[in-house]
C-alpha cells in the first residue's frame, strides 16, 4: 500500500480508501451504462460461455 500511496501522492489510508471506492463506483456504473449498447450491438450473455461473462 505503500508504493501506491507515493506514487498517487497521498499521505493517509482514509484517501486510498477513497480513490478506491471511487474506482469500483465507476468501474460498476461503466458496466451499467455499457448494457443498453451492447444489446443493440446483438453482444448478450447467452452467446458466451459461463467462464468468460459469468
Amino acid at each position: 500500500m505503500q508504493r501506491l500511496k507515493e506514487r498517487w501522492g497521498i499521505s493517509s489510508n482514509f484517501q486510498l480508501i477513497i480513490i478506491f471506492f471511487v474506482f469500483a463506483i465507476t468501474g460498476s456504473s461503466s458496466v451499467y451504462v455499457a448494457k443498453p449498447f451492447l444489446n443493440l450491438i446483438g453482444l448478450q450473455q447467452s452467446n458466451f460461455p459461463d467462464a468468460w461473462w459469468g
